[in-house]
């Protein structure tokens, strides 16, 4: 099978999420023996130099078309957009024409089994691949109701100004998202939830969710530490859901507890903090450790992990790499949406400061219910994430749905 994937994204640092999700859909078809070809931008604001990513990109075995842009916000760009676009501007900044000639070029010389678009915005691009490639099936790979983290940030945000941004923002994006839906062949969904969201817009689509996987044999089972018990927060500091959410954290639920337990500390671990960040956290008895080389030693140092999320989509691929490695995580609802968890089971869920001030307490003064959720959310990551038998899995379908059509 003949695959091209197409992405706004340099995934191949492997230090957020939609990076090690796109990395986890590549290393899948390359391992099914699927002719795969990445088409991807290597954004100014995360680049990457290829002497880093190369060497990733052969092992993988991958083909791969890369161009270098600038998708940074710009106030004079956004105001222009306010005024002579129905675009929704957080959108507007992927469309790029040096990158679709690199896409059209891709498409005369080759014939594609199926094209992949990585995320709602690549939909900017679905004009163009039906225009040059009318026969070739696409697929839509939602990595979240893109205009959904729009609408809940809108909703949390206390700057005036920014509420409505982000709301005039959230709408334009709902309704361009929802007829991109429709055009598109598959919608491969990242969960269950998503899914069903999905289809109210768009009924009569394909669907498969494709849930993220963890290769067991690189997350060992964890034993606890219970002797030195710590929280941790672990996260992309550049991401607004994710400031909003640790911001809330310190302020509603660090600041009343810090110095209750002795002993206990908070540690907190996430890339390109804004310099405004960095000084509020500073201004709390926590440890900041910004950027960590290694998430997974991060994770496996710490027993509890909070996911304060307010606002977002998708799935945390962050929680089943812990979940993998035993940790205990307390998160909102929205935090964990999507995964396959049940409150006290294999996760706490708190949806208010005093729930997690409950559910820190009870964890400090039972560690027998540390032990139980842990060994729980192990036994759920092997059950329901383990990368093997989804490869296996998602090989049946796209052979049942394109193979036999070709």
């Amino acid at each position: 099978m003949k695959v091209l994937i197409i992405s706004h994204r340099n995934p191949f640092r492997l230090k957020d999420g939609g990076s090690i999700g796109i990395y986890f859909l590549l290393k899948c078809y390359r391992q099914l023996g699927y002719d795969t070809t990445l088409l991807m931008m290597n954004p100014l604001k995360h680049y990457i130099p290829p002497e880093e990513y190369i060497p990733m990109v052969n092992e993988l075995g991958i083909n791969v078309v890369v161009h270098d842009i600038n998708t940074n916000p710009n106030p004079f760009a956004a105001l222009k957009n306010l005024f002579f676009s129905n675009l929704s501007y957080i959108l507007e900044r992927f469309y790029d024409k040096e990158y679709e000639s690199l896409l059209i070029d891709l498409l005369k010389k080759n014939k594609y089994d199926l094209v992949q678009l990585e995320g709602s915005q690549l939909a900017l691009y679905l004009d163009t691949i039906k225009k040059y490639a009318p026969d070739t099936p696409i697929a839509l790979r939602a990595h979240n109701v893109e205009y959904e983290i729009w609408e809940r940030t809108a909703k949390t945000e206390k700057n005036i100004l920014k509420k409505w941004f982000y709301k005039n923002n959230a709408i334009r994006f709902k309704k361009w998202e929802i007829e991109q839906f429709r055009k598109v062949d598959f919608i491969f969904p990242v969960s269950v939830r998503d899914e069903k969201c999905i289809r109210e817009f768009a009924p009569t689509k394909k669907y498969y969710t494709i849930n993220f996987g963890i290769d067991l044999l690189e997350y060992p089972k964890q034993i606890i530490d219970l002797k030195n018990i710590s929280i941790a927060f672990l996260g992309a500091l550049d991401w607004i859901p994710n400031q909003e959410a640790l911001v809330w954290f310190l302020d509603n639920v660090w600041s009343r507890i810090d110095g209750f337990y002795e002993g206990l500390e908070f540690y907190i671990a996430g890339r390109r903090a804004p310099e405004w960040l960095v000084k509020k956290i500073k201004g709390y008895n926590v440890n900041f450790v910004g950027e960590v080389d290694s998430s997974k030693q991060f994770i496996t140092q710490h027993p509890i992990f909070v996911v304060p999320l307010m606002a977002g989509g998708g799935v945390r691929i962050k929680i089943i790499e812990q979940m993998a490695l035993g940790r205990v995580i307390i998160s909102t609802p929205i935090g964990a949406e999507g995964l396959e968890v049940m409150n006290g089971e294999n996760i706490m869920i708190a949806e208010t400061s005093d729930d997690f001030i409950r559910d820190i307490d009870y964890l400090l003064r039972n560690p027998d219910g540390i032990r139980y959720i842990s060994e729980n959310a192990r036994i759920t990551v092997e059950n329901l994430y383990n990368e093997k038998v989804i490869f296996s899995e998602l090989d049946e379908y796209l052979s049942a749905n394109l193979l036999s059509k070709s």
